[in-house]
């Protein structure tokens, strides 16, 4: 039996719901724009009340004046995605393993993580990362909670499958991410669902995100509980030799 035969297909946001989607996030942006905008105006008073400080103060001003940009872009409609992700999948590698192993988790990477030729470095980047992320946030989870840690230690495993996979629609490349965290019985509905997990994580628009992109080069995410324990998710796309 094929390892994802059991796994369950996330669909991408529909149109109403991205939508509604970006229009939190411009409200947000709109808020986090004003609170940036009332931080610098009272750092500049301070200078003018105090212009002993100003040398004291400028590194912070100008800390505070970089992500307006940011924020603006939404705003006004702009895009973002390349501002938000600015990595290279070298960044990338080594921020994860950082992070991960900050918590205590070990990332087990690949030497090479290609991705589909349909999508660029930066999409293919936010695809790995919201995965890996998802695995990392539900070990953090299991971690504040005190559940004890598998043998051999709390592990998240990027597997990539160079020659493809067949089924019965045909070859498709594939990456899985893999974890051996503990998985509730709410947890595939959850993941289903694009709603927050058991615990403090969440599995919501990362999914919907990587599904999106994988839907634009006509692949598919599935996601689902791992034959040995643990979560499974793993993306698919049309194998090119």
């Amino acid at each position: 039996m094929n390892k994802n035969d059991q796994l369950s297909a996330v669909a991408p946001l529909g149109a109403e719901a991205t939508q509604a989607g970006v229009a939190i996030v411009r409200k947000l942006a709109h808020d986090v724009n004003n609170a940036l905008v009332s931080a610098v105006s009272t750092l500049d008073l301070l200078t003018i009340d105090h212009p002993e400080l100003e040398e004291t103060l400028a590194p912070l001003r100008h800390e505070l004046i970089r992500p307006r940009a940011l924020f603006e872009r939404p705003m006004r409609g702009l895009p973002t995605r390349a501002m938000v992700r600015p990595w290279t999948l070298g960044d990338w590698r080594g921020r994860i393993a950082d992070e991960a192993k900050s918590v205590g988790v070990s990332v087990r990477l690949p030497s090479e993580v290609r991705g589909p030729a349909g999508l660029d470095e930066g999409q293919w980047v936010q695809c790995l990362d919201n995965l890996v992320r998802n695995a990392l946030d539900s070990h953090a989870v299991h971690i504040r909670t005190g559940q004890v840690a598998p043998d051999g230690g709390r592990w998240v495993s990027v597997q990539v499958s160079p020659d493809g996979v067949a089924d019965t629609d045909g070859v498709w490349g594939q990456c899985a991410i893999v974890d051996n965290g503990a998985v509730s019985s709410e947890h595939a509905a959850a993941a289903q669902q694009r709603r927050a997990r058991s615990g403090d994580g969440h599995m919501g628009l990362g999914l919907a995100v990587v599904a999106a992109h994988l839907a634009g080069i006509g692949g598919r995410l599935l996601v689902g509980e791992a034959r040995d324990g643990g979560w499974r998710a793993v993306m698919l796309w049309p194998f090119v030799a």
